[in-house]
């Protein structure tokens, strides 16, 4: 599997590699700019990674992906192997692309059995924004934190002895997961809602995990009343520099989310993804109430915490004006995807589907590296 991971890894980097024309600094437009600048000058407040945006600070961004980066460069440094603010980041998130496909592997292994586990690993290589998971962003490293925490969960829960090898891995993972992304906090609820469902005796120890996992951003929050004075300093900085507030009026309708004016574009791209997994838990809602006993088995907590990841990047979408979806989706529809199709090996729509999805994705990636955004 770790094969398996490297070599998916290798191959998303080389392609994405090609198309920039062998330039490494295009892999951190536009975010990835910004944790350059966090690598390099730490949080601040007053130096912007953008000179066009002004005196903003750099707050707007938790800390796991550039912290990591560190990491591997003070570690090369030490070995006197220097290594850019860019080649870091970019050789961070290679590092967690393959721990990321590694144990999503193992993921769907498990779910689907060992002899068609690879169309999934396939479906999700060709999913449209999966380039991210070798530019200098957070994808890798939260998805891969996010799938381990899963893996680790179940591990932990189906040992027949008490584990707290096994249990420490979990909050490992949910430390880190919650550290790099805030939208971390809906997974944590995966250990609590599988152990009660399992009826499993040591189910406040799930809980204390969860809320161990959790407190990585009350660890941030606490970071920046120390450094600023001024706690949700991260909030306030999402808003002044992208205009990011709760505007509920914007929940019904919700027009962001249906206006296909421009097909084509790179943010509606986005949508039609949303949509596409809106309706692939929806089928997955649907066989649960036809089969109860399936209340039962993992594919209820991960439909369910998946199910409001969903909801909260649907609530960003719609009312804090986030701009495209297609890549915050990545961890709920790569950790789901084994239950939302029953893919088959010899269907021609399948392949047909699978090449559309290569197409958007070289589209994407291309226009990413020239400077377009893309979400």
């Amino acid at each position: 599997m770790l094969l398996q991971g490297l070599i998916i890894a290798v191959i998303q980097f080389c392609v994405i590699y090609f198309i920039s024309k062998c330039d490494l600094k295009k892999f951190i437009n536009f975010d990835g700019g910004w944790y350059a600048h966090i690598l390099q000058n730490g949080y601040r407040t007053d130096i912007s990674a953008d000179p066009s945006i002004g005196s903003k600070g750099n707050i707007g961004f938790f800390p796991g992906f550039p912290l990591m980066a560190y990491g591997f460069k003070a570690f090369f440094g030490a070995l006197r192997i220097g290594f850019t603010n860019v080649q870091s980041l970019v050789l961070t998130a290679f590092s967690f692309s393959v721990v990321s496909w590694t144990y999503l592997s193992l993921w769907v292994t498990r779910e689907v059995g060992v002899k068609r586990h690879w169309i999934y690993l396939l479906f999700c290589a060709l999913y449209p924004f999966s380039f991210f998971m070798v530019l200098g962003y957070t994808e890798a490293l939260f998805l891969s934190m996010t799938i381990g925490f899963f893996v680790w969960t179940e591990e932990s829960l189906e040992s027949e002895e008490w584990s707290w090898k096994k249990w420490s891995w979990l909050v490992i993972h949910g430390f880190i997961m919650c550290f790099t992304r805030f939208t971390g906090f809906v997974f944590v609820l995966y250990p609590v809602v599988r152990a009660i469902q399992l009826g499993h005796k040591k189910w406040p120890r799930y809980v204390l995990a969860s809320l161990l996992s959790a407190s990585a951003m009350a660890v941030f929050f606490c970071y920046l009343k120390i450094k600023f004075g001024q706690w949700d300093l991260y909030f306030v900085t999402e808003k002044k520099i992208w205009g990011t507030f709760f505007d509920p009026s914007k929940l019904w309708p919700p027009v962001s989310l249906f206006d296909f004016k421009n097909p084509l574009n790179a943010t509606n791209l986005g949508k039609y993804v949303t949509l596409l997994n809106a309706g692939g838990l929806a089928v997955v809602g649907v066989r649960l109430l036809k089969s109860p006993e399936m209340f039962r088995r993992p594919i209820f907590p991960i439909w369910l915490t998946c199910g409001m990841f969903w909801g909260v990047n649907f609530l960003a979408r719609t009312s804090l004006d986030y701009q495209g979806m297609g890549r915050y989706l990545i961890p709920g529809l790569f950790i789901s995807m084994p239950y939302f199709f029953d893919l088959g090996f010899k269907s021609r729509l399948w392949i047909l589907f699978g090449i559309i999805l290569l197409a958007f994705q070289l589209g994407c990636a291309m226009l990413f590296l020239r400077g377009g955004w893309v979400a």
